[in-house]
C-alpha cells in the first residue's frame, strides 16, 4: 500500500504575495522525496508551497 501524504501551505494570491525562496525550495524537496520513496503526493496546485511540492514530485517522477 501506497503512502498518501498532503502538503497545504501558503499560496500566491497576487503579484505581490510572493513566499520566499527558502520554503519553496523546502516545499520543492518534500515534494522530490515523497515521490522518490513512491509516496502519493496530494495538494490543489495553487502557486506557492503547493506547487513547489508538485514540481518537485514531478522532477523525481512522480
Amino acid at each position: 500500500m501506497k503512502i498518501t501524504i498532503g502538503v497545504v501551505g501558503k499560496n500566491e494570491q497576487h503579484g505581490n504575495d510572493h513566499v520566499d525562496a527558502a520554503t519553496m525550495a523546502a516545499a520543492e524537496r518534500i515534494g522530490r522525496l515523497v515521490a522518490e520513496r513512491g509516496g502519493v503526493l496530494v495538494t490543489d496546485g495553487r502557486a506557492g508551497v503547493m506547487e513547489a511540492a508538485s514540481k518537485g514530485a514531478q522532477l523525481a517522477g512522480g
